[in-house]
Order: structure tokens, then sequence, then C-alpha cells
């Protein structure tokens, strides 16, 4: 099954803050990308002075914010916005935006989850397919779509599609 679409910015914003709500892998991923620098900053500090100040915890804190902030916003930013061609199968998701492209097996898949205005495929690593419903001619085109990736994927895990 294939589609052709372009991205805008706003779908990408609309598309992370939906994978947000709706997915706590997504959350989970998100949240290490901010921990990682804060538990780095916190050793590296007790371990070269021996202890930990206030003003450190304030400047752990705020990497946390910082990097936790950094992604979601990185992939709003590099949203692509090229018209892109997208295909599914038994093995997994074909993506083409203009020279580039792109395989992900349906193994690398965490989470396949539906909006009203968008299907999200997310990765599990924190990456995001965000498939607007304007991409689907037809309503029934859309929930084609959206019960095939989902039997692909759960033949992939070994289960019942959900």
């Amino acid at each position: 099954m294939q589609i052709r679409y372009s991205l805008t910015r706003g779908d990408m914003r609309r598309a992370v803050a939906s994978a947000w709500q709706q997915s706590s892998r997504f959350r989970l991923l998100l949240i290490l990308t901010g921990v990682w620098p804060f538990a780095l900053y916190v050793f590296v500090r007790v371990f070269t002075s021996g202890n930990l100040r206030p003003q450190d915890l304030a400047v752990a804190a705020v990497l946390l914010v910082l990097f936790g902030s950094l992604l979601p916003l990185l992939m709003i930013v590099r949203t692509k916005t090229s018209e892109r061609v997208l295909s599914i199968d038994g093995d997994g998701i074909k993506t083409t935006i203009g020279r580039l492209h792109g395989e992900i097996p349906w193994s690398k898949v965490g989470a396949i989850e539906v909006t009203d205005h968008q299907v999200l495929i997310i990765g599990r690593t924190p990456n995001l397919f965000a498939i607007p419903s304007r991409a689907f001619e037809r309503c029934e085109d859309r929930l084609s779509f959206i019960d095939t990736a989902r039997e692909y994927w759960a033949a992939a895990r070994g289960r019942a599609a959900v």
C-alpha cells in the first residue's frame, strides 16, 4: 500500500503533541533524552568536587528541561515539507522524500496511534511518522491503511492485530 503526501511543521507539532499524550513509549524516550545530561552533570559534579550544591541541582534541572525540549523542537524544525512517498508491506515501512530513501522494519516500530487528524507510527527510538488524514483520498482508504499497518506490525511481533 502506497500513499503520497506533504507535511507541514504544524502537522509535526500536532503529531509530537499527540504522540506525547497517547504513547507512554514516546514520553519515556523523550524523558530519557533529557535525563542523561542531567545525570551526567550530577555525576561529574559529585566526582570532581565531592559534593553537590543547590546551584548544581539548578543547572542540572535546566539541562533536563533543555535537552528534554530539544528533541521535540528538532523534530518539528527538521520536518521535511517536500512531497513524500510512503509505502507499507510485510517487511516494513519504506519512505522516499526527493532523493532520500529509508526503510524501517516493523520490528523497529513501537506503536501505531490514530487521532482524528493523523496516523502516527512511532518508532522504538524517538522517531515518528506523522501521516495527515489529507494523505488519503477517502476515509475508507485511511481505515484500510490503519488496518493493514496494524496487521503487519502485529505479525512482526507475533500477535493478533489490535
